[in-house]
């Protein structure tokens, strides 16, 4: 993943990389604003209604829980603009609606806000990236198919000699 956020441009100069899970207050975060999140909100989220329709259910709590997780990473850096595609503007206005919440019940507590609202900054005319096998779906991180999987992709040669080129079809 480094060599890919590296070869998109970010310069480790300018910018700080780091792996989530090394960081323990994001999901320390995401526990506590867990009860700022309604069940309506998550439950209507696209990657947990898709996956719900499409395993019946057999869909993970972690899977319900994630944009609550999502929220904590924007939350916890004070984020002011977040750069999303318009498939994950729910996702910033969950993390603003679940702040919005936060900072109403501490007000008395607080001598300001307690985490700032984000904004979404959307390229404008950025298509998003669809599966290489079925052009009409998007292209996710959990597509059984190499083809149809983004982490999958970064790992297989398109030379179709490695000992995944089987599994391109």
């Amino acid at each position: 993943m480094l060599a890919c956020l590296l070869a998109c441009g970010i310069d480790p100069k300018k910018s700080i990389i780091f792996r989530q899970s090394d960081v323990r207050e994001h999901s320390e975060l995401a526990w506590l604003l867990s009860p700022f999140a309604l069940f309506n909100q998550l439950r209507l989220m696209t990657q947990f209604k898709d996956k719900s329709k499409k395993s019946g259910t057999a869909c993970s709590a972690a899977l319900f829980g994630y944009p609550v997780l999502q929220a904590a990473d924007i939350l916890l850096y004070r984020t002011t603009h977040v750069p999303v595609g318009h498939d994950q503007l729910q996702h910033i206005e969950l993390a603003r609606e679940i702040a919005v919440s936060f900072n109403n019940s501490y007000v008395n507590y607080s001598p300001g806000p307690v985490f700032v609202l984000p904004q979404a900054m959307l390229a404008a005319g950025l298509p998003r990236v669809m599966s290489l096998r079925d052009a009409t779906n998007k292209m996710s991180k959990s597509d059984p198919a190499v083809c149809g999987n983004i982490m999958s992709i970064m790992y297989v040669s398109f030379s179709c000699t490695g000992p995944r080129a089987n599994q391109l079809a």
